[in-house]
């Protein structure tokens, strides 16, 4: 016979385990999808090297990337032909040893020009502008969504993008000079007929493909706006009221402090309203472009990376960009890059998870290194990790199993504080993911806020740190991952949690090992706390039934905070003295050989 505990014990982990084992199988078998709605931009151009490894590292779901039309489709010997070399490293990477959900971005701009299609500016590329033109366009496209779909068994693209910041190929097409009512309204037509084509021609190849509206760029000007996206929007409207596209996508670069908009001010709210003026009054929003930079760089063309930002504050970009969005509507947000581009003075050059190495030693060793210019400088080396690849690997871990359509957004009065709860679909239980904008309160340094959990059963709640607690990736060991994210047992007052909020995001889940303890099963049976006098005003003492071996008493206030510790604790009784503290409740938990055995309430009180 088992004993009671044993048997206790057995069938709760019997209930943790077997939906997770269950969802191991379900993924074995192929039955389960990558459902996350996290993922990388462009992350093959990057590293064709170690993209997979880090795709895998990361659990990423999803990807994003470019197939260049011109590099694909050549004429040869009068004959149109496709050579598709270019793209199937990136097809096998994303498809096969990553296996990855994929959003390709079709760059539409032939090297030919096909009678009537017309050149984009001086280049020598073209944009389908005719029957002709159109002809060939939808031959392309054609056979590029069967060739990509039949690379991978049973791997279809879920989503196809008509171009991306169209506006620098149709409005430099029709506008020679400054962009205004007509020379707009000509490009915005042409791409409205595009993306017309586009749609017929992939729903007809791939009738589970999802079709993107070409991301409009962070730095898009006012005119750009007026004079063509938004009369683009209009003519595909006019056309038909599902306008030739399922998902709608934006890009916002910025500083860490903006994670909501763009360098232009421009984000989700904005685009939605935009969409709804149209008259798409319920079309999907998915982000395919949008990081901020570690470092400085004053030569950069963009002023953005004239601003010194440290790797916590990246870090902190990222994830808030992640959560806000997806909180208030985005179905799906990536990230660019994972290596850092190795293009320099570029909007793109500083934003990735993984450093590059440039600057290196040799350029950092000449008389013209000023820190001002690049930090750091040198570069601590390629493939070294910022936080913010840990703050992202993370982010994938904790959120895996939660439903993302039904996010609440919990306010509690507190200005600048942001509190989302979360619901797991293996296990029923929330998870809050809550931060502060510590730099809209300059004055304090910490910012007290208290959270209903409206789950009578909790007793204490796990508190992790969304970000490393260092300066620096360099700092970190990988193989210690994910031990250097700062963990709190937080007890549960009344059904309220009292934090108290510094700079990091922060995680809040149920604390197993505290809530077995107390509500389920015993670590160590046996190991109550009796407490003498209760409440007590200079001291008290502690009995445990059981004898202790190197013990640790950590007393907590209502804030979660540890306000005193003792260690290294044996035999049965402790003496609990109050020093200096002031009355009030507070909370005791004693842990040993690194395991929570007991906890209890105490009240001090004069």
């Amino acid at each position: 016979m088992f004993p009671k505990c044993n048997i206790i014990r057995m069938f709760y982990l019997y209930k943790k385990i077997l939906p997770l084992a269950l969802l191991a199988c379900n993924i074995c078998w192929g039955q389960m999808p990558c459902v996350l709605p996290f993922g990388s931009n462009n992350p093959f151009a990057s590293s064709a090297d170690n993209t997979s490894v880090w795709l895998n590292d990361l659990d990423i779901c999803w990807v994003s990337d470019h197939l260049r039309r011109s590099k694909i489709e050549k004429i040869v010997g009068g004959s149109v032909v496709y050579d598709f070399s270019d793209i199937d490293p990136k097809i096998t990477e994303y498809g096969a040893q990553a296996n990855t959900n994929v959003w390709f971005i079709i760059n539409t701009e032939s090297a030919y020009q096909f009678l009537d299609g017309i050149q984009i500016g001086t280049s020598n590329k073209f944009i389908a502008a005719g029957d002709s033109s159109y002809y060939y366009y939808d031959n392309f496209i054609d056979t590029l969504v069967k060739y990509v779909n039949s690379k991978v068994p049973s791997w279809k693209v879920k989503y196809w993008s008509a171009d991306n910041e169209h506006a620098s190929l149709y409005v430099t097409a029709y506008c020679p000079g400054l962009i205004d009512t007509i020379c707009g309204g000509l490009a915005a037509q042409e791409y409205s007929n595009l993306l017309e084509h586009t749609w017929n021609t992939i729903k007809a190849a791939d009738t589970s493909a999802k079709i993107v509206y070409g991301g409009i760029g962070g730095g898009a000007l006012d005119e750009e706006y007026d004079y063509y996206y938004i009369p683009s929007l209009k003519k595909l409207y006019a056309k038909d009221p599902n306008g030739f596209f399922d998902f709608f996508d934006f890009h916002d670069f910025n500083v860490y402090q903006q994670y909501k908009t763009n360098s232009r001010g421009k984000g989700l709210i904005y685009y939605r309203n935009l969409l709804q003026s149209v008259g798409f009054t319920n079309k999907p929003i998915i982000m395919k472009a949008g990081a901020t930079h570690t470092g400085i760089d004053t030569c950069a063309n963009n002023s953005r990376l004239q601003e010194y930002q440290t790797e916590l504050q990246q870090s902190e970009y990222l994830f808030k960009r992640f959560v806000w969005n997806i909180a208030n509507g985005v179905k799906l947000i990536l990230y660019g890059d994972i290596r850092e581009d190795s293009t320099q003075h570029d909007t793109y050059s500083y934003n990735g998870l993984i450093y590059n190495g440039i600057p290196d030693l040799s350029y950092c060793d000449t008389s013209n290194c000023d820190t001002s210019f690049f930090k750091p400088c040198p570069d601590p080396g390629d493939g070294i990790k910022k936080l913010s690849y840990y703050t992202f690997k993370l982010l994938n871990e904790k959120l895996k199993n939660f439903d993302f359509d039904t996010i609440d957004t919990v306010n509690n009065g507190n200005d600048n504080v942001y509190i989302y709860k979360l619901l797991n679909t293996v296990t029923s239980e929330p998870l809050w993911v809550v931060w502060w904008d510590y730099w809209n309160d300059s004055a304090i340094t910490t910012k007290n806020t208290a959270i209903k959990t409206g789950n009578t059963n909790w007793l204490t709640a796990k508190i992790t740190d969304a970000i490393p607690d260092f300066i620096s990736g360099t700092q970190l060991n990988p193989s210690s991952y994910p031990s250097f994210f700062h963990d709190t047992i937080i007890n549960i007052v009344n059904d309220t949690l009292y934090l108290s909020l510094k700079q990091s995001p922060i995680y809040i889940e149920k604390d197993l090992v505290q809530n077995i303890s107390n509500g389920e099963q015993s670590e160590i049976p046996g190991k109550k706390i009796k407490i003498f006098p209760q409440p007590f005003s200079t001291h008290t003492t502690l009995w445990i039934a059981e004898p202790l071996k190197n013990a640790t008493l950590t007393v907590e206030n209502i804030f979660g905070q540890t306000v005193k510790q003792i260690k290294n604790i044996n035999g049965q009784t402790i003496t609990l003295y109050r020093d200096n503290l002031p009355n009030g409740i507070y909370f005791i938990h004693l842990t040993q050989d690194n395991k929570v055995i007991a906890t209890n309430k105490i009240v001090i009180s004069n």
